[in-house]
């Protein structure tokens, strides 16, 4: 049977959402982050690098462990997809934007917003006789860097959205469960930026069974 590694308020409830699309049985490990909000070090026991989502598997005799969101969201629509809903054909226009949107997410998207969550915490983990000058570099380094490098991901996703329902085309794929995370980092900031095609996107997705079976499996998202 297939095992999940999952980290609450991570990135990992993505896989949960796949799993519950592809409606195959798995068993569902789940771990609480630390007071540092770091994952526990027991996820190292599932795979060196420590963090989620974790992948197991068997395949002819064969131990499979699979990180990384992109590596098994592929693997898993390859292996189990048997309908070939998620997957659009090789060579095709919706294929290539699924191959594009499950790498933007990680490549583009989510550096900056990892940045906007690091640029955050630093007055809280500042000494106090230097929380003065942490919060004003903060701001610089939010306002002329982390934010414009969001804005400008946010204009090609709302260009997208804006003529397709779903990122790679008419139908839900693969890459719409790899930028869900995404877009829901986003949308706690939907006061700082105007994203009235990703919001009607993710309306679309929290509406979805699956979604909601994801939520209710592995916690609600709390990225604000």
């Amino acid at each position: 049977m297939l095992k999940l590694h999952h980290l609450n308020n991570s990135r990992s409830t993505r896989i949960i959402w796949l799993l519950e699309e592809l409606g195959v049985d798995y068993e569902l490990v789940s771990y609480q982050r630390q007071a540092d909000k770091l994952a526990p070090a027991a996820l190292k026991k599932a795979h060196p690098l420590g963090r989620a989502p974790i992948l197991e598997d068997e395949q002819d005799g064969e131990h499979i462990s699979l990180a990384e969101s992109g590596a098994i969201i592929e693997y898993l629509i390859e292996t189990y997809d048997h309908s070939g809903t998620l997957r659009p054909n090789p060579g095709t226009k919706a294929w290539r934007d699924t191959i594009f949107w499950l790498h933007f997410a990680e490549g583009s998207a989510m550096p900056p917003l990892v940045m906007q969550l690091v640029f955050s915490e630093i007055n809280n983990r500042a000494p106090k006789l230097m929380r003065f000058m942490t919060k004003a570099i903060s701001k610089q380094v939010r306002q002329s860097f982390i934010k414009p490098n969001i804005q400008n991901n946010l204009v090609l996703i709302e260009q997208t959205l804006s003529h397709n329902a779903w990122f790679a085309g008419d139908k839900l794929t693969g890459a719409d469960i790899q930028m869900s995370f995404v877009i829901e980092a986003l949308a706690v900031r939907a006061d700082e930026f105007d994203m009235p095609h990703a919001l009607a996107w993710l309306d679309k997705v929290r509406a979805r069974k699956a979604y909601q079976n994801a939520l209710e499996k592995g916690g609600a998202l709390k990225l604000g």
